[in-house]
């Protein structure tokens, strides 16, 4: 890990920070790799996994590429799921006071879609999937946290979100019009 994500990660899983370059840098042992990426995970963190792409030179960076990411609502590695909870991914968009959500827990299959013109009685079964990763629609997260005071249904959404895993996309993918089209074409309807 380098930089902020060497100070972040150093923190989070007892790290020795280092440098070099003046570049902050903490790492693993790669036998030991599944203990801190597990640990990572379960503090809501992305994981970005790189590999040296060239040998490594005496008192030179080594130049990496990505190989893989990992997020806590997509692992699928055994040694990574807890066989006693499910591992929710959700999307959830709130416009024009429709709150929709849909979410998936990629180790089971399950796959559900709600929808309601009154996003205070979805939340509760939003909260009781606490899905450990949410796809938002850019801004939203600032959106919810300034919305004004009587909009409780949209402070709580935003507290719901606080804390999580949140992955913020661009907004034409929660448009449901696209994602019904998309749907029709792939199943050939």
């Amino acid at each position: 890990m380098f930089h902020e994500d060497a100070a972040d990660g150093s923190r989070l899983l007892g790290l020795t920070l280092t440098k070099r370059q003046d570049a902050p840098m903490a790492g693993i042992p790669y036998h030991a790799l599944d203990t801190y990426v597990n640990k990572l995970l379960a503090a809501g963190r992305k994981v970005a996994i790189c590999d040296q792409q060239e040998a490594p030179q005496p008192g030179k960076l080594v130049r990496r590429s990505l190989v893989r990411i990992l997020s806590p609502g997509t692992t699928l590695a055994a040694n990574q799921l807890d066989a006693g909870h499910n591992h929710y991914l959700c999307a959830v968009a709130l416009e024009t006071g429709v709150l929709r959500a849909a979410w998936l827990d990629l180790s089971t299959g399950e796959f559900k879609l709600a929808a309601d013109v009154h996003p205070e009685n979805l939340l509760p079964v939003l909260a009781a999937l606490d899905p450990r990763e949410l796809l938002l629609p850019e801004g939203s997260v600032d959106t919810w946290r300034k919305a004004p005071h009587e909009l409780t249904a949209v402070h709580a959404l935003h507290a719901f979100a606080k804390g999580r895993a949140c992955t913020e996309l661009p907004g034409y993918h929660f448009d449901p019009a696209a994602g019904q089209r998309r749907s029709w074409r792939r199943w050939g309807c």
